[in-house]
């Protein structure tokens, strides 16, 4: 376990990463697999590839947000209820460069944090740790037979208010200039070190990167990983592998 500003111990006795922020539920059952789709990243839609991950949720389940920042909140027909977080990537991760992840969180059962709308001069502040509102079916994921799951997709952008106006349409997926420093740094710090890397899938489609592996180079205490009732587990291993950790554990 660490707390921010401290590292971890690595698995050959020299120091880890650092994991300055918390996870996005304190429920992880896995990838959302039904008749409807896949939900893994880049899983397969009409005319696009899936730019984030359903996390597979019971109805009711609380959402978190990972680190401090600012937030939108609303709602509209195919997120349903949603919060989007906007917070600058720490130093172990970005190095020296300002790279500000917006986090979208789709299908709320409900929110809570009060309504701001898209417009970037009505954010609100939020603090690690802090309730979003709970997962859900709202949206295009109400239909009976799609499994109730957080859409979870990160977006990079190069300031606070780019990521405020990041829109998380599906199939716009074109890249910036804070997106491939990302890539690069996140790589160098967490990927390479660890052997951490995708196994079906590239790190990225455009300025959106993995929401699982952004999460897991950048957070603590990644909940147990449990068997869902209403599906086989799709757990983490399945898609991702590691030399120094267990992907379905998270890292130390």
């Amino acid at each position: 376990m660490t707390s921010e500003g401290t590292t971890s111990e690595g698995t050959t006795g020299e120091p880890g990463l650092e994991l300055p922020w918390g996870w996005i539920a304190a429920l992880d059952q896995g990838i959302r697999d039904d008749s409807y789709g896949l939900g893994h990243f880049q899983a397969p839609r009409q005319g696009y590839k899936h730019s984030g991950i359903d996390f597979l949720m019971p109805v009711g389940t609380t959402l978190l947000s990972p680190c401090a920042g600012s937030y939108l909140a609303g709602y509209d027909g195919g997120y349903g209820n949603w919060v989007q977080v906007i917070c600058k990537v720490p130093p172990s991760i970005a190095g020296d460069q300002a790279i500000f992840a917006s986090m979208l969180y789709a299908h709320l059962n409900a929110t809570a944090v009060p309504i701001t709308g898209i417009d970037p001069n009505k954010a609100g502040k939020v603090s690690q740790g802090q309730t979003l509102g709970t997962a859900g079916k709202s949206g295009n994921a109400g239909a009976a037979g799609i499994h109730a799951h957080l859409h979870f997709e990160v977006a990079l952008h190069s300031s606070e208010l780019a990521g405020l106006q990041e829109a998380h349409i599906s199939g716009a997926d074109g890249d910036n200039a804070a997106a491939m420093a990302l890539r690069a740094s996140i790589k160098a710090a967490c990927l390479e070190p660890t052997g951490f890397a995708p196994t079906k899938a590239t790190l990225n489609i455009g300025r959106r990167i993995d929401p699982f592996i952004f999460l897991t180079c950048l957070s603590a205490e990644k909940p147990p990983l449990t068997t869902p009732q209403i599906q086989a587990l799709h757990s983490w291993s399945a898609d991702y592998t590691a030399e120094t950790f267990d992907v379905d554990v998270g890292l130390p």
